[in-house]
């Protein structure tokens, strides 16, 4: 069963219909575009072909030309009362399910890395962090029984290029990895970057 049929089946009263939230493509090289705040239509969005006005995308490599779904969570498939990340993108490949959690933060001109991926607890206890977003998102599909043991995880953090080339950023971005991979409450492994490579 697809994962976007998994999540209709498991999840009652979705926020949009899964259609406008689905697509998928087997392309070598794809983009996920995230529409600058109070467009009208917010959610993350699949790209076949490079479009030069959308310049802030996520850069997909997909060498091995895996059929990849993608759903649109934030702003499109879950109500805004949960927090979650912008997307996830799933493939089948060697007999088991990879989920990738995307959160995209291609808007930033910040380099305070630790602060947008780690974020900080607000007054209800959510952490508003990236890694806190990508987590949500992945524990509320679990619990509404998406997600099965099986699945590999992985997450990753969009970010432009020209905060991710900032003099002295390559050593932090590494470093904070290394940390991310290390932590028990995460358990699944993080990249950060314009580039995500399946």
């Amino acid at each position: 069963m697809s994962f976007h049929h998994l999540i209709e089946q498991n999840i009652k009263g979705l926020h949009r219909p899964c259609t406008d939230c689905f697509d998928s493509t087997s392309e070598k090289r794809f983009f996920i575009f995230d529409p600058p705040q109070l467009t009208g239509d917010e959610r993350a969005k699949l790209l076949i072909t490079e479009d030069p006005i959308t310049a802030n995308k996520l850069i997909v490599d997909n060498h091995k030309e895996h059929v990849v779904e993608f759903v649109a969570l934030d702003n499109c498939l879950l109500p805004n009362s949960i927090k979650k990340c912008d997307c996830v993108l799933a493939k089948l490949a060697n007999n088991q399910r990879h989920i990738i959690w995307v959160e995209l933060k291609m808007e930033t001109r910040s380099t305070k890395i630790k602060k947008i991926v780690k974020g900080d607890v607000d007054s209800g206890g959510t952490d508003t962090g990236a890694i806190g977003q990508i987590l949500q998102a992945r524990d509320y599909l679990n619990t509404k029984g998406v997600l099965h043991q099986k699945d590999k995880h992985k997450g990753h953090i969009a970010l432009p290029e020209s905060v991710q080339n900032a003099r002295g950023m390559s050593q932090s971005l590494q470093q904070l990895q290394r940390k991310l991979q290390k932590d028990p409450n995460i358990n699944m492994t993080i990249t950060i970057g314009s580039v995500l490579s399946l």
